[in-house]
């Protein structure tokens, strides 16, 4: 059996990024109320594991993100960044954000490999790269 037909077997649908975070009760308000993800859930009181998406939460492509509390400070830097889809209207999510005051690493430029992307960094200091089509990025 091919490793593939391993994978297709078993029905892999999905993969949520986990970022550790010093507190993830401000993590989920960063997420809320700046960048303007739903919250999903959140476990413990205070929050100690969390999710949080764009759109329906049940639907395949939802952006989804957990939090979990570190158990140790933060290396810095992050070790990742995630890629963030964005279906319509980039350049104007990347208004709405640097109008909120949310950090700027990059503005919006297209890119070599057929995306137009921004980046900002969250309040734990992960970066989120927020990319389109270039066609569908106005």
């Amino acid at each position: 059996m091919s490793a593939t037909a391993t994978t297709d077997r078993h029905e892999l649908h999905g993969v949520e990024a986990v970022l550790f975070v010093p507190d993830v009760g401000a993590t989920l308000a960063f997420y809320r109320d700046l960048l303007g993800f739903n919250v999903d859930f959140d476990a413990g009181s205070p929050p100690v594991h969390a999710r949080v998406s764009s759109g329906d939460a049940a639907a395949p492509g939802t952006a989804r993100i957990r939090f979990e509390l570190a158990s140790a400070p933060l290396a810095e830097p992050r070790s990742c960044y995630l890629y963030v889809y964005v279906g319509r209207a980039l350049d104007d999510l990347f208004a709405a954000y640097k109008n909120r005051g949310v950090e700027i690493v990059d503005v919006p430029r297209d890119r070599p490999w057929g995306l137009r992307q921004f980046e900002i960094r969250d309040c734990n200091g992960y970066v989120l790269t927020f990319v389109a089509e270039k066609g569908t990025a106005g």
